[in-house]
């Protein structure tokens, strides 16, 4: 029974990775076709507070953004995050917390990350701003109610997230964003080898 049920737990891990991959995998297509060639965009940024599935470097700054393919209702208030899973019907099937294995708000992800990229940037002399986003990216995933949720956007829309990106202004120079994808690129190598190295 142990074994089965961590044979279990191993293929539920691997249906949610392969899921999360398909929704970045869209969001990134998104991207790619809307953005114009002064964005630079990293997929599975690595850091000492974890791993964002994608950051953008761009004009209006930096993006961290946490990418979710679930198909359910999300619902944030505050620091308490949490979804009800759905059918094909719209019916409710299952409810939990929008939390990692550590306990981590989908946001909190993506802030934690944010905030160390942040401080990685301005130790290197780079002052710019670093937003952050959480994306449903399940065709049938819905929002519910959203209230302080500590991230700059939630959604279930890439081009809503293109809007976002097109609306803000100006902010960083093509010099400057040349030095930062270095140090971002500089940053997850270090900490990729050190995990690496632990393993």
């Amino acid at each position: 029974l142990q074994a089965r049920s961590r044979l279990y737990g191993l293929e539920q891990t691997i249906q949610q990775q392969a899921a999360g991959v398909d929704g970045e995998s869209a969001l990134v297509t998104s991207l790619s076709s809307a953005l114009s060639d002064d964005w630079f965009m990293f997929g599975g940024y690595r850091n000492r507070r974890g791993e964002a599935d994608v950051v953008l470097v761009g004009p209006p700054g930096v993006w961290v953004i946490e990418v979710k393919n679930r198909n359910a209702r999300l619902t944030v208030d505050g620091d308490r995050w949490s979804y009800q899973k759905l059918d094909k019907w719209g019916n409710v099937v299952k409810t939990g917390s929008a939390t990692d294995n550590k306990g981590r708000t989908w946001g909190r992800q993506a802030g934690d990350v944010a905030d160390a990229l942040v401080w990685w940037l301005e130790h290197n002399e780079q002052r710019i701003p670093v937003r952050t986003a959480v994306m449903l990216m399940h065709h049938r995933a819905s929002l519910g109610r959203i209230q302080n949720p500590g991230v700059d956007l939630v959604s279930t829309d890439a081009p809503d997230l293109i809007r976002t990106l097109a609306a803000a202004p100006p902010a960083v120079s093509s010099e400057a964003r040349t030095a930062i994808v270095n140090l971002i690129r500089r940053d997850h190598r270090h900490h990729n080898e050190r995990r690496r190295g632990r393993g």
